[in-house]
């Protein structure tokens, strides 16, 4: 019980690491669609294939980063749900733990009594 313990605070760690990435590219999305409601509809777009900027039409932009935004709200959500699980998951751990050595404890005064006592 106690050797999944840093493996599970590993996967809850690598899921909050995974959590704040999305959270930065939501946020360098949200500035993108901001900036791109400012642009006039003739406004030239340009997107980065590889090494090669290809010009891209305003309307299919906005669509672009607002599909964008939705694939990075699911995934957030859905490690939001997963660290939330994996924290009930190691809290309930702790709490086993914790009942194990309150357990432990007594055995040992238990018998360190009755040893006393002959």
């Amino acid at each position: 019980m106690v050797a999944l313990y840093p493996r599970e605070y590993a996967e809850l760690s690598k899921s909050h690491g995974s959590r704040q990435t999305f959270m930065q590219q939501q946020h360098e999305s949200e500035l993108v669609l901001q900036e791109l409601e400012l642009l006039d509809e003739d406004a030239n777009i340009f997107k980065l294939i590889g090494p090669v900027l290809i010009r891209q039409d305003p309307l299919e932009a906005k669509t672009n980063v607002k599909k964008r935004l939705e694939f990075i709200k699911g995934e957030s959500d859905r490690l939001d749900s997963q660290c939330k699980k994996l924290e009930d998951k190691q809290h309930k751990r702790q709490m086993a733990v914790r009942q194990l050595e309150s357990q432990i404890q007594q055995i040992v005064q238990s018998a360190s009594k009755a040893e006393s006592e002959q």
